[in-house]
This record gives C-alpha cells, sequence and structure tokens, in this order.
C-alpha cells in the first residue's frame, strides 16, 4: 500500500464542491487525478517562479511516475495480462521516486493516484489476492483490463508532456551558483522520458487490442473495503453501510476469517424473511395494470411467498435446538438489527434482492466449516444414559440446514430477478383490443 493515511480522500482540495465531500470511489479519484495531471501540464507551461519550485515540481513528477507503475502492476496482476511493454513500462519506472517531495502540481496528481491505489488495495490481501466479495466480483478478471489502459494513459500523457517540465525547470535555476537538479539529472530524465513514451505507446496498443470487446469497467464505483477488526462498535449512517459491513462477514465466515455463529446465521434469515415477505411487496402502479403486468406480478407473489417460507424453514432450528460453541462480532448483529429495522426503501430492496441469494450460499458453506469443526452442538441423548448431552450435530444434520440456506438462496434469485422486472419494466407496446388489430390488418389490405 502507498499511501495508507489518504483513505479519506475527500480532504483534497480537488474532491470538495459546494461543501459537500463526495463519497471515496476508485472512480471518483481517478478523475480528479486526470485533473490533476491536465493541470500539471498545465501548469508545465508557464515560467516557474524559482528553482525551488521547479525542484519540487519535478520530484512530484517522478512520484506520479513511481506510483503509476506500482499501480499498473496491480492491475496486470489482477487482469491476468502477460504483456512484455507493459512489463517493461513497470520495470523502467519502478526505480522513479528518489526524492520526497513537498508540494506542487505534481505531487497533488501523485498523491490522488496513490489514494486511488490505497483504496483498490483495501480489496486485496499482502499478496494481491482478492479477499472480499466486490474484489472477487470486479477486480479479479478482464473487468480491470480498462482500468490498466487508463492508467496508461495518464503515464504516457504525463511523459509526453515532461518536456516542459524539465524546460522549465533548468529555466528557473539558471545563474544560480547552487543547482538543485544537476545537469546529468536532466540528462537522465530526458533518456528515461524517451524509454519510457515508447513502452506506454506499445503497451496501449497491445492492452486496447486485448479490450476492443470487453464491456466498460466496474471499478468506478469501488469503494473502499470495511474493516472487520475495529474494535470501535460500528456506526451506519446509511442502511446500505450496514449491509456492505454484513455482506463483508458473511464472505469472511464462508471462508473461515471471521467467527459466525448459529444466532448471526438465523439473524441472516430473518432479514431475508423480511425481504421476501408477500405482505411487503411493492405496490402495484395504476399506469402497469395490463393483463401483463398482473400475471408477472403474480408470478412475483408466487416466488416471493417461496422464498418466503424457504427462509422460514432456515431459521428453524438456528439457535433454538441447535446452539453453537462461538460467536459472532457484535458489529454483525448490529449491521443485521438496523436492516431489521429501516424503512425497506426501493434502492435497499433492489440492494437487498441482489446480495441475499449469495449470501445465503455463504451461510450454507458457513455451516458446513461450523459442523466439520464441531461448533455447532444439539442435545442428544447418547446410548445407555438417562440424561441428554451437548454433543456436536451429525454430518446429514449440518447437510441438511446447509441445504435450506441453498434452497433459500435460490429461491430468493427467482424472486429477484422477477421483483426487477416488476419494479423497472421493460419498454414494451401497448396492448390492443384484438378487434383493433383485425381492424387495421383489413385497412393495410384495402391499401395494397
Amino acid at each position: 500500500m502507498l499511501q495508507p493515511a489518504l483513505l479519506q480522500p475527500a480532504q483534497t482540495p480537488s474532491l470538495r464542491h459546494a461543501g459537500v465531500a463526495p463519497p471515496a470511489t476508485y472512480g471518483r479519484l481517478m478523475s480528479a487525478t486526470r485533473n490533476a495531471v491536465e493541470n500539471a501540464l498545465a501548469h508545465a507551461t508557464h515560467r516557474l517562479p524559482n528553482a525551488e519550485a521547479g525542484a519540487r515540481e519535478v520530484a512530484g513528477y517522478m512520484r506520479f511516475l513511481h506510483y503509476g507503475a506500482s499501480h499498473l502492476h496491480t492491475l496486470l496482476q489482477l487482469a491476468e495480462v502477460r504483456n512484455d511493454h507493459a512489463t517493461q513500462l513497470v520495470e523502467k519506472l519502478a526505480n522513479t521516486d528518489d526524492e520526497s517531495p513537498t508540494g506542487g502540481q505534481w505531487y497533488e496528481a501523485a498523491t490522488l493516484l496513490g489514494a486511488a491505489h490505497d483504496l483498490l488495495t483495501t480489496h486485496l490481501t499482502g499478496v494481491g489476492v482478492p479477499r472480499t466479495p466486490e474484489a472477487e466480483d470486479i477486480l479479479a478478471g478482464p473487468d480491470a483490463l480498462p482500468s490498466c489502459i487508463e492508467v496508461a494513459k495518464l503515464i504516457s500523457a504525463s511523459v509526453d508532456g515532461s518536456h516542459e517540465l524539465l524546460h522549465q525547470a533548468s529555466r528557473a535555476q539558471q545563474g544560480r551558483p547552487d543547482k538543485l537538479i544537476a545537469t546529468r539529472t536532466f540528462y537522465r530524465f530526458h533518456q528515461l522520458s524517451h524509454t519510457v513514451s515508447l513502452c506506454a505507446r506499445a503497451a496501449l496498443w497491445d492492452l486496447t487490442n486485448l479490450a476492443h470487446d470487453l464491456p466498460q469497467s466496474r471499478l468506478a464505483g469501488l469503494r473502499s473495503a470495511v474493516d472487520l477488526n475495529t474494535p470501535s462498535p460500528p456506526t451506519f449512517a446509511t442502511s446500505i453501510g450496514a449491509l456492505r459491513l454484513l455482506r463483508q462477514y458473511s464472505h469472511a465466515q464462508a471462508r473461515g476469517l471471521a467467527p459466525a455463529s448459529p444466532a448471526s446465521l438465523r439473524d441472516l434469515a430473518l432479514l431475508g424473511m423480511r425481504l421476501t415477505d408477500p405482505a411487503a411487496a411493492p405496490p402495484e402502479h395504476q399506469e402497469h395494470g395490463t393483463p401483463l403486468d398482473r400475471l408477472v406480478r403474480a408470478h412475483l407473489a408466487d416466488h416471493l411467498a417461496e422464498a418466503h417460507k424457504a427462509w422460514s424453514i432456515a431459521s428453524h432450528e438456528l439457535a433454538s435446538s441447535v446452539q453453537g460453541l462461538t460467536k459472532a462480532p457484535g458489529a454483525c448483529g448490529t449491521a443485521v438489527h438496523q436492516l431489521l429495522d429501516a424503512d425497506l426503501t426501493p434502492k435497499l430492496r433492489r440492494t437487498l434482492a441482489s446480495m441475499l441469494p449469495r449470501m445465503g450460499v455463504e451461510a450454507a458453506v458457513t455451516i458446513q466449516l461450523l459442523a466439520e469443526r464441531a461448533d455447532l452442538v444439539t442435545l442428544q441423548r447418547p446410548a445407555l444414559k438417562t440424561r441428554h448431552e451437548w454433543r456436536p450435530i451429525l454430518p446429514e444434520h449440518a447437510a441438511s440446514i446447509a441445504d435450506h440456506f441453498s434452497a433459500a438462496a435460490r429461491a430468493t434469485r427467482h424472486a429477484s430477478a422477477t421483483l426487477a422486472s416488476v419494479e423497472a419494466p421493460s419498454a414494451r407496446p401497448e396492448a390492443r383490443p384484438m378487434g383493433t388489430t383485425i381492424r387495421l390488418e383489413r385497412r393495410r389490405q384495402l391499401r395494397q
């Protein structure tokens, strides 16, 4: 990670507007980086006030190239791209950060790019492996390739515009006996710029051809991963924030990276019951009262009832006859209770419907994991004994509970697909009475 202190990039001047700090997303940080690069390139066309300003700009420029190489290397690994020109570009820029800049236009661009890199790496392990559900969905694979092209374009544009910067920096220290930037350093910078420019152009050509038929990247809305190890009690500004934390816990519990309990899994089932409650379905609009819309809503009612029953069955035994020897973090319960008490707005309903199927599958995996560790127990009466004892549940019992969550996930997936068609109906022609269609066909025949 480059700059962990920059995970609150709303403090930078480039992201302020009207006194409101926008959410720190990867897309906003990269947009601010592009603007900062354009400002730095435009600033380099004017005469610098003194030699110190020139030294700051050159140091910030080298810092930007170093950060760009690190970020491009991470994106190339995520996209699983093996390209000689892109590899040479990263290697050429790996050791460019020789000094520590203290300000300037290029320093701001480097700071923003470092913040975007840090935001992305919060979703990765120390060896670059995705560790969050967002990372597995949108970081690994071809989705990272358009971002590789974006970073390569920024590097190419900055290198092509560096000649003006070096010229202005050299001009600013003319007549000074003490040269802040040595002549041999300018020569090395010019040689590096020429080599890097060729590598960047070749890498852009190759990466653009690879991404020719790929859809637009989904990294723009990526936010920093939720920290599951914070000791302070969580506070959620919105219900979506609570849902992000719950999804992160579900993902970590299914991989054995966070403790789970039957109570936490039961709470998840209660959340599924609330979403799929037929009585809480979105109201029907009068403008969509065609027979086809009524048929779709009838299918929605059937799917919701099926999913609601499946979640009810999944929650039946947990935390009652089936107890656990482990305890889930308190933040997990806080997030669930906030979601259970929150207003089920259309946005929250859509987000829940998209996340619950996967969380149900992960809950089934968590059940199997807890059973393998003998952390799920029930009251059983051993042979030749008169008292019941708490003993680990049998593998068949654990498989049955896991199957209930898997069935609930499948039913919710069908219900969420129908719910999406109800809340955002596709454009379809208005239904006409059959007699109108026959009359129109007769008029067409008479005109012919």
